[in-house]
């Protein structure tokens, strides 16, 4: 347990400004040099999209960034050794970070999106985290491919409705200032 890299967000959004939860799978090695999630490539990628398409002006002051557990590794798939030989901390750390997407949501009423779809299926790293959130019967709960993955927004699914919401002309109905989106 000695050898476990732990990484905490040190920046936050502008509570007054905020208007999505973006959640990615785990700390990457610059996530954990810096303290701050999403500031490596793929963040870097997510952040471009984000605000070329107008959703944001600035993706950091107006997104609460979680992940889906605080251990960093370089590589999501070096996690699923760690769940092995520590299966309780790692399933634990992984709910209550489920629970506090869930109550962030909820106090700001903001959707959740969801980047990294592979290991949220049945025994999959994330399982747990994803059987915590799909607790909730309220929450606006959107799945993409991880930005990683050039196509990360070619199969987005509102995982209530299970309908392809990039076949929709204005993004996810979320009022009139909806962008189109640009890919």
């Amino acid at each position: 347990m000695k050898d476990l890299k732990f990484c905490f967000n040190s920046k936050f959004p502008d509570v007054n400004k905020v208007k999505f939860i973006v959640v990615g799978d785990n700390p990457g090695e610059t996530e954990y040099k810096e303290n701050r999630y999403f500031i490596g490539s793929s963040g870097t990628s997510l952040k471009n999209f984000f605000e070329k398409n107008g959703w944001v002006e600035d993706f950091y002051e107006e997104c609460f960034i979680f992940n889906k557990t605080v251990i960093h590794t370089n590589k999501t798939p070096e996690l699923r050794p760690i769940k092995i030989a520590h299966p309780d901390l790692f399933n634990e750390i992984q709910i209550k970070s489920a629970q506090q997407i869930l109550e962030t949501a909820k106090e700001y009423a903001l959707p959740i999106l969801v980047f990294g779809k592979t290991e949220i299926r049945k025994n999959g790293v994330f399982s747990e985290f994803w059987k915590e959130l799909n607790k909730s019967e309220d929450a606006n709960i959107y799945v993409f491919n991880h930005p990683s993955n050039s196509t990360f927004m070619k199969a987005a699914y509102n995982v209530f409705g299970k309908e392809n919401l990039i076949s929709k002309e204005e993004l996810l109905s979320w009022g009139a200032d909806n962008k189109k989106l640009v890919l």
